[in-house]
Protein backbone atom coordinates (compact mmCIF):
# COMPACT_ATOMS: atom_id res chain seq x y z
CA UNK A 1 0.00 0.00 0.00
CA UNK A 2 0.81 3.72 -0.53
CA UNK A 3 0.90 6.35 1.48
CA UNK A 4 -2.48 8.22 -0.26
CA UNK A 5 -5.16 6.13 2.31
CA UNK A 6 -7.00 8.64 3.69
CA UNK A 7 -10.51 9.20 5.72
CA UNK A 8 -12.98 11.54 3.09
CA UNK A 9 -16.18 12.89 2.59
CA UNK A 10 -18.26 13.24 -0.57
CA UNK A 11 -17.77 16.58 -1.65
CA UNK A 12 -19.67 16.94 -4.31
CA UNK A 13 -20.72 13.31 -5.40
CA UNK A 14 -23.99 11.76 -4.98
CA UNK A 15 -24.98 9.97 -1.01
CA UNK A 16 -26.23 7.28 -3.13
CA UNK A 17 -22.36 6.13 -4.38
CA UNK A 18 -22.21 4.72 -1.07
CA UNK A 19 -24.85 1.94 -1.47
CA UNK A 20 -24.23 1.34 -5.46
CA UNK A 21 -20.38 0.55 -5.29
CA UNK A 22 -16.94 0.17 -3.76
CA UNK A 23 -15.55 3.71 -5.14
CA UNK A 24 -12.79 4.63 -2.37
CA UNK A 25 -9.68 2.34 -3.99
CA UNK A 26 -9.07 1.78 0.06
CA UNK A 27 -9.87 4.87 1.74
CA UNK A 28 -12.40 5.36 4.57
CA UNK A 29 -15.41 7.22 3.14
CA UNK A 30 -17.95 9.07 4.71
CA UNK A 31 -20.76 10.97 4.51
CA UNK A 32 -19.91 14.69 4.53
CA UNK A 33 -22.03 15.06 7.47
CA UNK A 34 -19.64 12.60 8.74
CA UNK A 35 -16.62 14.18 8.23
CA UNK A 36 -17.94 17.56 9.57
CA UNK A 37 -18.78 15.56 12.91
CA UNK A 38 -15.52 13.80 13.41
CA UNK A 39 -13.57 17.11 12.31
CA UNK A 40 -14.83 18.05 15.49
CA UNK A 41 -12.62 15.35 17.45
CA UNK A 42 -9.47 15.55 15.41
CA UNK A 43 -7.19 17.60 13.54
CA UNK A 44 -6.24 17.23 10.03
CA UNK A 45 -2.99 15.16 10.08
CA UNK A 46 -3.90 13.19 13.04
CA UNK A 47 -2.10 9.64 13.16
CA UNK A 48 -4.77 7.33 12.55
CA UNK A 49 -4.08 3.01 12.41
CA UNK A 50 -6.58 0.83 11.32
CA UNK A 51 -6.19 -2.80 12.32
Amino acid sequence: MGGQIGIHGLGSGSLSIHRSMNWTHGCIALTNDQIDQLSQWVEKGTLVTVK
